[in-house]
C-alpha cells in the first residue's frame, strides 16, 4: 500500500481513513525480503514477545525469541511461529521496550544494556541497545554509565526510552533513547532529572496514565529497598518525591499498571522477588510469591500499599509485560530459588487480572496451554498491542481483518 503513512490502533479507525479492513490486512501481508517473519497472526489478538535470558541448567545466555498470541477476550495464549527475530547476541539482565515511529505508526522492539556471554562464554557488562528485527549491529550504545541492571520505560508517548539507575554498584542518573533522533543517547535531558539519594539496581519503574513514574524497591548498594519514589513528568522542574513504604522490600521483582473502567482506578503493582541478598545455600525461601499494589485515583498517587492475592508460587527475575489497555499483566518464567540447587527456573507462563480495583480483587491464573520452550529468567518481555505491527517484519498467513474485529 503506496499510500500508507500511519497506522491507526484499531481497525475502526482504519476504515474510516481507508474505506476496507481488507486494505488494513493486505498492509500486513507485504513481504519484506530477508527480514523476520511471523505466520498466522490475527490482527486482533495482542502478541506476547519473550526473549534472550538465563538458562541456568547449562549456565548459558539466550539470543532465542518466542512469541504468543494473546486472545484479548480470554486471556489466554497460542505459540505463533517466527522466522529471524532471535538476537545477535546473547543477553541475560537486559530490559528493553517498543519504540513507535512517528512517521510510520511502526513498532520497534528495542533491548538494552545487561550482561553479554560470547561464544567462549566470556561475561561482560553490554553498553549497547539494539533492534530486535535488526541486530546484526547495535542502533546505539549507553553514553557515560553502565547500566545492567536498570528498568528502561516508554516516555515521550512512545519515541523515547528512559533507562533509570541499574550501575553494578547502583547508578543515579538517568539516560535517554530518542528513537525520534536516530536512536541517539543523551543524558542531558533535564526534564528527566537522576535519582535522590543512592543509585538502584534490580528496582522497577512504571508509568501510569496519571504521568508520573514510580520507581519500586531495588537494591541501593547491599540495603533491600522498601521505599517507594516517584515524579511528575509534566512538570520541568519536579524531582522525585518519597511515596510510601512497601511491606516487603524486594528486588528481582515484577512490576506493571493494572486500570479498572468503570472507576478510573489504576494500581501499580509489585510481585514477588528476592527478599534478600542470595548466599551459597540452596534454599527456596529468599523468594517472594507475596503482591502488593499502589493505588492511582483521579491521577493522585496514595501513599499506602495493599496485599492482593498471592502468586502461585514464589517468582523473582520473571518477565512482565502489561496489555495496552491494562485489564491483564503477564509474568513468564522466572526463579523459584537462589539457583544454586536444581530446578530453581520456570516455564510457566501466569497472569494477573484484577476485577474490582475498589476492592482490591484479583486473582492470578496459570496460563495452562502456552509455556516458555525452556526454563529460563531474566530475560525481557514485550505486548504488541492490535492492529499494530513490528518494523520491519513480514506478516505471513494474516487472517483477512474485519469490520466486526
Amino acid at each position: 500500500m503506496d499510500n500508507v503513512t500511519n497506522i491507526s490502533n484499531d481497525c475502526l479507525d482504519w476504515v474510516s481513513s481507508t474505506g476496507t479492513c481488507d486494505r488494513f490486512s493486505e498492509y500486513f501481508n507485504i513481504d519484506i525480503n530477508g527480514g523476520p517473519e511471523i505466520f498466522d497472526h490475527n490482527l486482533k489478538d495482542s502478541l506476547l514477545i519473550v526473549t534472550t535470558g538465563y538458562q541456568h541448567n547449562d549456565g548459558s545466555f539466550l539470543n532465542k525469541t518466542q512469541i504468543f498470541a494473546i486472545d484479548t477476550d480470554m486471556g489466554t495464549l497460542s505459540n505463533l511461529t517466527v522466522n529471524g527475530l532471535d538476537l545477535s547476541v546473547r543477553l541475560s539482565e537486559a530490559r528493553g521496550g517498543l519504540i513507535k515511529s512517528t512517521t510510520t505508526g511502526l513498532l520497534d522492539p528495542i533491548i538494552c544494556g545487561g550482561i553479554v556471554q560470547d561464544h567462549e562464554n566470556t561475561l561482560a557488562t553490554n553498553r549497547n541497545c539494539y533492534s530486535l528485527v535488526n541486530s546484526s549491529k547495535p542502533v546505539t550504545s549507553y553514553s557515560d554509565a553502565i547500566r545492567a541492571f536498570a528498568p528502561v520505560v516508554v516516555v515521550n508517548e512512545g519515541t523515547a526510552l528512559w533507562i533509570v539507575g541499574g550501575g553494578p554498584s547502583g547508578d543515579r542518573s538517568t539516560e535517554i533513547i530518542d528513537g525520534k533522533n536516530n536512536y541517539e543517547s543523551t543524558t542531558t535531558d533535564h526534564s528527566f532529572p537522576d535519582m535522590v539519594k543512592d543509585g538502584f539496581k534490580h528496582h522497577c519503574l512504571v508509568i501510569p496514565e496519571s504521568n508520573q513514574a514510580i520507581l519500586v524497591g531495588g537494591l541501593r548498594g547491599d540495603y533491600l529497598s522498601r521505599e517507594t519514589f516517584r515524579i511528575d513528568l509534566k512538570s520541568p522542574h519536579s524531582d522525585w518525591k518519597q511515596s510510601g513504604i512497601i511491606t516487603h522490600g524486594r528486588y528481582g521483582h515484577m512490576c506493571g499498571v493494572l486500570k479498572s473502567d468503570n472507576d478510573g482506578i489504576e494500581v501499580v503493582v509489585a510481585a514477588g522477588g528476592f527478599k534478600m541478598q542470595p548466599t551459597y545455600h540452596d534454599t527456596s525461601d529468599l523468594v517472594l510469591d507475596s503482591v502488593e499494589v499502589l493505588k492511582v485515583t483521579d491521577g493522585q498517587v496514595l501513599n499506602n500499599w495493599q496485599p492482593v492475592e498471592s502468586m502461585p508460587m514464589p517468582v523473582a527475575f520473571a518477565a512482565a509485560a502489561t496489555t495496552h489497555d491494562q485489564d491483564r499483566m503477564f509474568v513468564a518464567g522466572g526463579e523459584t530459588g537462589s539457583c544454586l540447587g536444581n530446578h530453581c527456573q520456570l516455564q510457566t507462563i501466569m497472569s494477573l487480572a484484577c476485577h474490582d480495583l475498589k476492592n482490591l480483587l484479583c486473582q492470578w491464573t496459570i496460563i495452562a496451554e502456552a509455556k516458555l520452550s525452556s526454563p529460563r529468567s531474566r530475560m525481557v518481555a514485550y505486548i504488541v498491542p492490535p492492529y499494530l505491527r513490528l518494523s520491519g517484519v513480514s506478516y505471513k498467513n494474516t487472517p483477512m481483518a474485519t469490520c466486526d474485529d
